[in-house]
């Protein structure tokens, strides 16, 4: 929730400077969700019942995962709109 209300009102005020910290925020994301899924797997892997409640849980994750780089995309997005560079933040 933080970082999209962030990156909203970095776009608001068109401020790339913000936008490229914002965009920063999504390696740690990544991380947090790389070991939600690696704990989930082996929490499967060690109780067969527990698969189908991990398994949602993964796409849980992923999908707050997918959240973080959508973020990146907007921050991306905004830095091409005042500046006409196209500039990778992820």
């Amino acid at each position: 929730e933080v970082q999209v209300r962030d990156i909203l009102g970095a776009l608001i005020a068109r401020d790339v400077d913000r936008a490229r910290t914002i965009a920063a925020r999504d390696d740690r994301v990544n991380r947090i969700h790389h070991r939600i899924v690696d704990d989930l797997i082996q929490l499967m892997a060690e109780d067969g019942d527990a698969v189908f409640r991990g398994t949602k849980l993964i796409m849980v994750a992923q999908n707050f995962e997918r959240i973080g780089d959508r973020v990146t995309n907007l921050a991306e997005d905004l830095i091409f709109l005042e500046s006409g560079r196209i500039e990778e933040l992820g």
